[in-house]
């Protein structure tokens, strides 16, 4: 008996376990922090960030094209790019013993300012201690799957300042074409056809922007692609000669485009007006030579427009259209309201003079009528060549992860019971050559479902 009780003794707990949250004194319970050299939090990070890289990665779509930028360490916040401009053809013929006069060379400069971004979640002791999943893993590839559309998302922004628009045409029912030179004017019979891919080739074409592998790319969400899949001329992406060379999120090819799948893509489907659910407002009156010193919200402009509603201050800065006699005449901004005389201000004149019975309604989406009560959306899909946008890679600022464990906030956490995991990277976008970017707008057979994803 003895001899047994001695052996069970040579199995006892020690007094220090090293653990994932510090040094733990097996028979009190007590934690001592890891202290460098003798520190085992690098072991969290490691897994942590291998799942939050992996996470972000996959939700790289626009990044994967855009012109990689290093930035050096101590090289300040700001890039810089230089192009030389182009030089004309030499088509006068040279003539004998005279020397032509020379050209002069030129330089575009273009800058872009690095910004940093980053969130977290923070978790108690209580759901770690008891919850089913691993927490910390859970919130790791949610927060690596939110990086990776951050940083889309900043791409795609910056790329919606391009000025190249190409507007789908209304095919109807019976074949009819009608030409569309305005977003408002998009509905859901506005669709991404075949023949709109192969002019919106033809406009890069034309451009001279070069191809990327021979082809140009676009991103285009889900709703849109379900209508160009039914072309005859479609070639699914694992069809192709060499499957292997799949961009990251590529779907198929058409007319010399390969396009690329993601929700990422902006989608304009603007909320209602007024702060309530109202999809439009009611013209009473206008005045074109306002002279109104000051507004309640914003400010005032000479293009005054009197409600029937009352308008609120949330209405400052939203996009309207104008429903003139039936039809949408004039695309504005609101810049100042004052609620009292129900006046709302816009920042320029519309093109048709807003009268009694007009309707103002949402003006970031597509065609939309004050009786057709919802909202239109509109799919803003990026066609590109080589190098049409840069993206900027920071040195020391790529994204990294961050485990604090249990009692990591000294203080501020007297009882140990909260921990976070977050991410943090900085990062930065410019568009390099306009002519090689267009944006193609268009509607979709989800038009009238699909909601803004701003």
């Amino acid at each position: 008996m003895d001899k047994i009780l001695f052996n069970l003794q040579l199995f006892a707990a020690n007094d220090v376990v090293n653990a994932t949250i510090g040094y733990v004194n097996a028979n009190t319970g007590a934690v001592e922090s890891f202290v460098a050299p003798n520190d085992l939090s690098p072991q969290n990070k490691t897994f942590y960030d291998t799942v939050l890289l992996e996470n972000a990665r996959e939700k790289h779509y626009f990044a994967q094209f855009g012109k990689k930028q290093a930035l050096p360490d101590n090289h300040g916040q700001t890039v810089e790019w230089r192009k030389f401009n182009t030089l004309p053809k030499a088509m006068t013929p040279l003539v004998e013993g005279v020397t032509p006069t020379g050209k002069k060379l030129g330089q575009t400069v273009l800058t872009q300012s690095i910004t940093q971004h980053g969130d977290y979640v923070e978790l108690t002791d209580k759901i770690q201690m008891h919850a089913i999943d691993n927490v910390v893993v859970a919130a790791t590839e949610e927060l690596g799957a939110a990086a990776g559309n951050t940083q889309d998302a900043l791409i795609r922004n910056e790329l919606l300042t391009g000025t190249n628009v190409l507007y789908c045409e209304k095919v109807a029912s019976g074949g009819t074409v009608t030409q569309v030179t305005r977003r408002y004017n998009l509905d859901g019979d506005c669709k991404l056809t075949p023949r709109m891919v192969n002019r919106a080739r033809t406009i890069l074409t034309k451009a001279n922007a070069p191809t990327i592998n021979g082809k140009y790319v676009a991103l285009i969400p889900s709703s849109v692609l379900e209508d160009l899949r039914q072309s005859q001329d479609w070639v699914e992406a694992h069809k192709y000669a060499r499957p292997e060379e799949i961009y990251n999120g590529e779907a198929g090819e058409l007319h010399g485009v390969r396009f690329i799948e993601t929700n990422t893509v902006r989608c304009f489907a603007p909320g209602p007006l007024n702060g309530t659910t109202a999809r439009y407002l009611t013209v009473a009156a206008y005045s074109g030579s306002a002279t109104d010193a000051t507004a309640t919200a914003g400010v005032p402009s000479a293009y005054r427009i009197t409600l029937d509603e009352t308008p609120d201050a949330s209405l400052v800065g939203r996009e309207v259209n104008l429903e003139h006699s039936g039809s949408l005449t004039a695309h504005m901004t609101i810049c100042g309201v004052t609620p009292a005389s129900k006046y709302v201000y816009v920042s320029a004149a519309p093109a048709s003079s807003p009268a009694d019975n007009d309707y103002l309604l949402p003006g970031e989406g597509g065609k939309e009528l004050h009786d057709t009560g919802h909202a239109v959306a509109v799919y803003a899909c990026e066609f590109f060549g080589q190098d049409a946008f840069a993206v900027i890679d920071p040195a020391g600022g790529a994204m990294q992860t961050f485990v604090k464990p249990l009692g990591s906030a000294g203080t501020g956490d007297p009882l140990n019971q909260r921990s976070t995991v977050g991410y943090k990277f900085e990062t930065a976008s410019k568009i390099l050559y306009p002519e090689r970017l267009l944006r193609v707008e268009c509607g979709s057979s989800y038009s009238d479902t699909d909601e803004d994803n701003e």
